[in-house]
């Protein structure tokens, strides 16, 4: 599990082309608040719980650029 500093770094990070780095690098005055909003060491559950707190929440920095169609059961149910 990766802490809160290495996800931060992350996303700040211009390399790894995340949306609040595109951000910053295009608006080099421009800071951020960071809060941590739950903590899970799941990686599938946070991601669940990140998509959630974003759709509830609509931040700009969290525009959907691209979607898919995710199945719940891709093999069916047995």
């Amino acid at each position: 599990m990766r802490d809160f500093v290495a996800r931060k770094a992350e996303h700040e990070n211009p390399l790894h082309n995340l949306q609040p780095a595109r951000h910053l690098s295009s608006h080099p005055s421009h800071s951020y608040t960071w809060n941590i909003l739950h903590k899970e060491k799941s990686l599938f559950k946070r991601k669940i719980i990140e998509g959630l707190l974003i759709a509830r929440e609509q931040p700009s920095l969290n525009k959907q650029v691209q979607c898919f169609i995710a199945s719940l059961y891709p093999s069916g149910i047995t």
